[in-house]
């Protein structure tokens, strides 16, 4: 059994996969309570259980997240967003869309990312992915190097 000050090192590595998102913390606490159910054990290989359980709740909302976008549109938004700084405004991420589809259908298309919580507006008028691992998925998931 582990004592105290080894469950530190546990606590930090959940925290670095939640990017401190509240819904993250959430799927990895209740991964970590579900392990600790079976088996009140801290090991080593319990904590790669507990991760990899955790970033498949992690993916799992991210898919959700994305559910209603076509997959042609969700590699438009990664491509997208790889030409994009952190911070954009509306007008330039609707300009790359309209490369591949009209103007009405670019404006519903980042109305819809919007409206998803995909990207958020702050109180300036500029828009971002609130949450980093979230653009990090969009690229590995549908971004430039995927068919």
């Amino acid at each position: 059994m582990k004592t105290p000050s080894d469950t530190t090192s546990w606590i930090d590595q959940v925290t670095q996969r939640t990017d401190r998102w509240p819904r993250h913390i959430k799927s990895y606490c209740n991964a970590l309570c579900d392990f600790l159910e079976i088996e009140e054990m801290l090991s080593d290989q319990r904590l790669k259980q507990v991760l990899a359980y955790g970033d498949d709740l992690k993916h799992t909302y991210y898919q959700q997240r994305c559910d209603g976008i076509d997959y042609h549109q969700r590699q438009l938004m990664a491509s997208t967003l790889n030409e994009l700084p952190d911070w954009f405004v509306q007008k330039d991420m609707v300009e790359i869309f309209s490369k591949s589809l009209s103007e009405a259908a670019s404006e519903k298309l980042y109305e819809k990312i919007l409206s998803k919580g995909i990207i958020h507006i702050d109180q300036d008028g500029k828009s971002s992915v609130p949450v980093p691992s979230l653009r990090s998925f969009l690229m590995e998931e549908y971004g430039p190097s995927h068919p």
